[in-house]
């Protein structure tokens, strides 16, 4: 069970609500309208808020985009129920923006979505390949350097994590 809540904020993704751009094989540039919602849930008994791009249910699995690449950034002022605090939201915001240029830029990725959970922001990606995102994650991150970060890249060429974690159901 979840609460659905819908993305309404003065702060808008990548500056602009309108379609962006996906670099994509069989998706060439084309626009792809992007419909990013959040809703919260529970993980684990913890408090959990989640944000996704409903928009890619209708596209998935890509399948030029089967590799699954997860950036886990520990939260340095996490609320007392682990999600983000006033003062540390827009640094996460710009960290957001940041790796979804590069990632979108150098990878030819996606951006799926984002959990806030348990002092942790986790942002989501489907790739091409995982060839060099350590280097794309660190030329970010790098940018950051007061804050810890995890990564990883598996293949999931089903987007069984985008239809069974990110997307409500």
């Amino acid at each position: 069970p979840y609460l659905r809540v819908s993305f309404l904020s003065e702060r808008s993704f990548f500056k602009t609500n309108s379609p962006f751009l996906h670099h994509t094989r069989g998706l060439n540039f084309m626009q792809i309208q992007t419909e990013w919602d959040f809703y919260f849930c529970t993980i684990e008994d913890q408090p959990a808020s989640i944000m996704v791009d409903l928009a890619l249910n209708d596209l998935a699995p890509i399948a030029d985009k089967a590799e699954f690449i997860q950036i886990a950034v520990t939260l340095n002022q996490p609320n007392d129920h682990g999600l983000t605090t006033p003062g540390e939201a827009e640094t996460l915001y710009v960290m957001e923006d940041r790796l979804a240029e590069k990632f979108t830029a150098k990878l030819e990725g996606l951006y799926a979505g984002r959990n806030t959970h348990n002092g942790k922001r986790t942002f989501y990606y489907y790739c091409k390949s995982d060839e060099d995102h350590e280097a794309v994650i660190k030329s970010v991150m790098d940018q950051f350097s007061g804050y810890q970060y995890v990564s990883e890249a598996l293949p999931d060429p089903d987007w069984a994590f985008y239809q069974q974690f990110l997307f409500p159901s």
